[in-house]
């Protein structure tokens, strides 16, 4: 129940987060919008950092903020409990990431894709994701499993993600950690969370 609930804690602040960015949309409505949009000074001069090496090979866990290896210009909030980075990319997508520190040491970490308005590019970017993990681990590509109220044949899982009443998720565990893959939505929009702990973080 305490991990239920510490996703769902999670799930809203990513999505939030999410929120913030830009949403995964065709390439025809992606330059309609650029071409309209007024970019803030600064912004347009921030490169995104790719976390994936580190992220999936469990690099960042038991790292001070300061060691973690990331950008300045990219984080958007750091003190004793919380680093956040913006700006950042696991795989080919894009989204923010948020570390937790426990003891002045990172403990585990988040990472939270833009939000994904076209079902079809977020199930393909979740399945895109889940491979890469299993690549990164060296192990079998684990499956994606949906949690929550049941497809009734007319609206499907996928349907009831974007829906906000279920998830995919599957985890992969190495030897001194865990990665949790999970695809969830509300309000009609979907985004993919990826979760780095520690084997005993789930213990207390």
């Amino acid at each position: 129940m305490k991990k239920m609930i510490y996703l769902a804690v999670c799930a809203l602040a990513l999505l939030l987060l999410a929120g913030c960015g830009t949403p995964e949309t065709s390439t025809d409505e992606s330059q309609s919008a650029a071409s309209n949009a007024i970019i803030p000074s600064g912004i347009a001069d921030i490169e995104y950092m790719d976390i994936t090496d580190a992220m999936l090979k469990g690099a960042y866990l038991g790292k001070t903020s300061e060691n973690a290896g990331v950008k300045a210009e990219n984080v958007f909030v750091r003190d004793s409990t919380m680093l956040g980075v913006d700006y950042v990319s696991l795989g080919d997508i894009k989204g923010s990431f948020i570390c937790y520190l426990s003891g002045g040491k990172i403990s585990s970490c988040n990472f939270g894709s833009a939000a994904f308005e076209n079902k079809t590019v977020f199930y393909e970017n979740l399945i895109g994701i889940n491979k890469l993990v299993a690549k990164a681990l060296n192990i079998q590509e684990a499956e994606l499993k949906f949690v929550g109220t049941a497809a009734d044949g007319e609206v499907s899982e996928l349907d009831k993600v974007f829906d906000g009443k279920g998830i995919f998720t599957t985890e992969y565990r190495a030897e001194t950690y865990t990665i949790t893959l999970n695809g969830m939505g509300v309000n009609a929009a979907a985004t993919i969370v990826v979760e780095l702990q520690p084997v005993n973080g789930g213990s207390e």
